[in-house]
């Protein structure tokens, strides 16, 4: 092995995607995929509030200068689970077809309500011992409508996250997405952005974990000062 070559060390696969996404103050980041993970910035140069139920508030853990503070979410794997029965002309149920099944319902249509707690929640009541709930199924009930049922509920909880940061003086004033559910579902980002009023953004990049992770190697060789980008004039 050659001396002086620099070695990164490793980090959070959703830390260096939140940096492919161009995560800066301001900006929510949601890495949506097998699970979830929100992240926001803010400077470290003025007191960052102590924000009750929000984990991972750490100095420089995403970009140098800056507490991050992160929200994951365990996803349960709804459509594996339901994707074994066979419909009746023997198509499999796919995330594509619960989405295109999905988004003919309209809000509310199905009388299903869910608490997506099927691991515990994490923010911000940050209790591992919560449990999930459905409510209001019936034998008629579909796949497409537990399933709605279940991303309205991860939306709603997007929803307390964002207000619990802007509560303690962090705004968010835009939500940028990454991850193969938010590039491949259509409905979890129209209801998305429904239950926060706000436009769900896409990240240009689809691999922004890698592209991250590229970012923090050029700087680690000496190919850029720093992460930070540099402004246009």
């Amino acid at each position: 092995m050659t001396a002086g070559i620099p070695v990164a060390v490793g980090a959070f696969d959703c830390h260096l995607g939140a940096v492919g996404s161009g995560v800066t103050p301001g900006t929510l980041v949601k890495i949506i995929g097998t699970s979830t993970c929100d992240i926001s910035i803010a400077a470290n140069t003025s007191k960052l509030a102590d924000v009750p139920g929000l984990c991972g508030i750490v100095d420089g853990s995403v970009l140098p200068g800056y507490f991050v503070s992160s929200r994951p979410v365990r996803r349960w794997r709804f459509v594996q689970l339901v994707g074994q029965l066979h419909q009746p002309h023997g198509e499999k149920l796919s995330h594509r077809k619960l989405d295109e099944e999905a988004l003919k319902l309209a809000p509310g249509e199905s009388g299903l309500l869910a608490l997506d707690w099927n691991n515990g929640n994490r923010t911000i009541l940050v209790d591992q011992r919560l449990t999930g709930l459905m409510v209001g199924q019936t034998l008629y009930s579909t796949p497409a409508e537990v399933y709605r049922a279940l991303v309205e509920a991860t939306a709603f909880g997007a929803l307390t996250i964002i207000n619990r940061f802007e509560e303690y003086g962090v705004k968010i004033s835009q939500i940028v997405n990454c991850g193969g559910i938010a590039e491949k579902s259509p409905l979890t980002m129209q209801i998305y952005a429904d239950v926060t009023g706000r436009p769900m953004k896409l990240s240009r990049s689809a691999q922004t974990c890698a592209l991250g992770s590229a970012i923090a190697a050029a700087v680690v060789a000496g190919a850029h000062k720093t992460t930070r980008r540099r402004r246009r004039r």
